[in-house]
Parts: structure tokens; C-alpha cells; sequence
């Protein structure tokens, strides 16, 4: 028979190794890093679970260019940031890609995403990534 849940409000998760950090933008791919934040974060899409089928998450759908140099998200509307901060919008998700590449940050996430060269808003639920090549990194 298994215990009542404590009313502590704490999570304890048994891993393999120390996590250096709980922020996105700064985690180093590495696999304890990804075994965490795929727990604590959404991304624009996923995997579907079981297979390698591009799935969405924060985008409900999303668009390529003919010529694969852009992508358009298309966000899920109401989803909201744990704690009152609100709701995520097209404005959040250009912050964050902006974060990761900008060099004084030095975000070891940044040679990941090389090819992307800037990210237009293109209203309050619409975001464009647009990318230097097809290269895929």
C-alpha cells in the first residue's frame, strides 16, 4: 500500500549526477541536464512519446518556408507562466532564442542554434524563426 503524499510542496528526484543548472539557455546538453529539463520545461514541440514524430507543445501548429530558410509557430493561446508572471506570448519566445545568442551571455547553448540568424514577431501569438542555411547543426 503506498504512503499519503507529504504537504511539503517538494519534489525529491534520485539522479546520477550534480545538475548545473536549472535555466534553459545555459544547461549543457548533457544527459542528466535533458532528463530535467524535459520534466521542469515545454518547448515549441516534442517528440511524440514512443517515436521521433515532431509533435506540438507551445506551438499549436507550425509553418516551413518553400525554400526551409524560416519557420513560423503558430502559439498555443493562454498557456501561462507558473506564479502569475502571465501569459506566454510570441514576445517570450523571441527572448529566449535572443538570450541563448547573445554573445556577452556566453550561453554554451548558443553553437546549437548557429544557423539561426533572428526571430520576428509577427503578432502577439506568431513567432518567425529565420535561419542562415538549411545546415543542419
Amino acid at each position: 500500500m503506498g504512503a499519503g503524499a507529504k504537504s511539503n510542496d517538494q519534489l525529491k528526484i534520485a539522479i546520477w549526477e550534480d545538475v548545473s543548472t536549472f535555466d534553459p539557455g545555459w544547461m549543457t546538453s548533457g544527459e542528466r541536464e535533458l532528463a530535467i529539463m524535459s520534466c521542469l520545461f515545454n518547448g515549441l514541440v516534442k517528440y511524440k512519446e514512443g517515436s521521433w514524430d515532431i509533435v506540438p507543445d507551445l506551438a499549436e501548429s507550425w509553418d516551413i518556408s518553400s525554400d526551409g530558410l524560416s519557420v513560423v509557430f503558430h502559439l498555443r493561446k493562454g498557456v501561462q507562466f507558473h506564479k502569475g508572471y502571465g501569459e506566454m506570448t510570441a514576445e517570450d519566445v523571441k527572448f529566449s532564442y535572443e538570450r541563448m545568442l547573445d554573445p556577452a551571455l556566453k550561453s554554451p547553448e548558443k553553437g546549437q542554434w548557429e544557423q539561426l540568424d533572428h526571430v520576428e514577431i509577427v503578432d502577439k501569438y506568431t513567432v518567425k524563426l529565420i535561419f542562415k542555411s538549411k545546415k543542419v547543426t
